[in-house]
């Protein structure tokens, strides 16, 4: 079976998260599409007057996961999620997640991000 791709550019992107809503579509599960399993696999994000699609490699054995000093990053059965409560905000992962840069935060804004956080966006 052939997987799903989207192909997003980064310099025609206005900020719509149509991609967003592709994405989750292109990966479908057993359960009703909802609010609480809205988990796209790329994300996108706002700087300024700015818009670009981040996305979150999903990798199989996250180096974000092992990189987190305080576990606030877990692996769960599709993706790596996020425990906003946990995070202390140290940036560590600035040293392992290829998309990571200074705009990005695991809560607020980069990936990963948990279902509320989501949907607060």
């Amino acid at each position: 079976m052939m997987k799903s791709l989207i192909i997003v550019n980064p310099a025609d992107c206005i900020g719509c998260r149509t991609c967003e809503v592709a994405c989750v579509v292109a990966h479908p599960s057993e359960q009703e599409l909802n609010a609480d399993i809205f988990l796209p696999r790329l994300k996108v994000q706002r700087l300024d007057s700015i818009s670009a699609p981040v996305m979150c490699h999903q990798c199989e054995n996250a180096p974000c996961v092992g990189a987190c000093p305080v576990g606030a990053l877990t692996m769960g059965e599709q993706v790596v999620q996020a425990n906003s409560a946990r995070c202390i905000g140290c940036h560590e992962l600035r040293q392992c997640v290829p998309v990571w840069n200074d705009h990005h935060s695991v809560i607020a804004g980069g990936y990963p991000a948990t279902n509320r956080e989501m949907r607060s966006l």
